[in-house]
């Protein structure tokens, strides 16, 4: 089990042996959301410091830095693994999700910044299936977030309600072949959401 404190640190405690936990530092604020990726073999912390901090605790007795994500504005709220371990979605006061390569927890590197809060991001996790993101906001919203590149085409072509015409191809993209982003969708027919589950 792990736990975040007000005292800067995260705690790995065996419940078998609850009084002597390994003791985690490096935080320099509070620390409050704390998640195992789902092999157990990494642990994410978020901090009112304004950073996660990723910890290899394959051997729990010997817990150790792997990484530290930066660039949020503001504290940082919470933290979820999508269900495969590779990726990890963080929320922040900041207002906005970032999602983390954390295949290599040495070597993390952020995917991408989803903003669209008005107020403080303050949950975020995957769905079961690990393509979608929903974050809950101090705006009273849930934002769905498409996490891969067919979803996220699948949700423009049904915002779009149409695809390009062959005329429109051409005044707007001469020169180039026609290919419509959305070819299931012609003119006046809207297309299907894929379903959220």
């Amino acid at each position: 089990m792990a736990t975040g404190s007000y005292d800067h640190t995260v705690r790995l405690w065996d419940v078998s042996e609850p009084h002597h936990p390994a003791t985690l530092t490096g935080h320099t604020l509070n620390v409050k959301p704390v998640v195992f990726s789902p092999d157990g073999r990494t642990l994410a912390s978020g901090s009112d410091d304004r950073t996660v901090r990723l910890w290899n605790v394959a051997d729990p007795q010997l817990p150790a830095l792997s990484g530290i994500l930066r660039g949020y504005a503001d504290v940082v709220t919470d933290t979820a693994f999508s269900p495969d371990g590779q990726t990890l979605a963080t929320g922040s006061y900041d207002r906005t999700v970032r999602l983390w390569n954390v295949a290599d927890p040495r070597h993390p590197a952020q995917l991408a910044t989803l903003t669209g809060d008005t107020g403080a991001t303050q949950s975020v996790a995957f769905t079961t299936d690990g393509p979608r993101v929903i974050s809950g906001s101090a705006d009273r919203t849930a934002q769905i977030w498409e996490t891969t590149v067919p979803a996220a085409t699948a949700r423009a072509c049904v915002l779009a309600r149409r695809t390009i015409t062959r005329a429109e191809w051409r005044r707007y993209l001469p020169g180039t072949n026609y290919r419509p982003p959305c070819p299931n969708s012609p003119r006046g027919r809207r297309a299907e959401l894929p379903r959220v589950s």
